[in-house]
């Protein structure tokens, strides 16, 4: 008589399969002053001396050539 063998067949695994999250969308609200719209909205900087300097330090003022 034949011995009974002592290892069984191994089942198969069910897939594995990744779930894939769904990034949070986080939304903000920017709330401006007064003081912020002036300071966009004027051009003062763009005339002022340290200003102008500067560009031209970082050779944006091309009538020197």
């Amino acid at each position: 008589m034949v011995p009974i063998w002592p290892f069984r067949k191994k089942q198969p695994e069910p897939a594995k399969t990744i779930k894939i999250k769904n990034p949070e969308v986080i939304e903000y609200e920017r709330t401006t002053t007064d003081d912020q719209d002036e300071l966009v909205s004027s051009r003062l900087h763009l005339k002022d001396k340290e200003f102008l300097d500067a560009m031209k330090f970082f050779g944006e003022d091309k009538k020197e050539d």
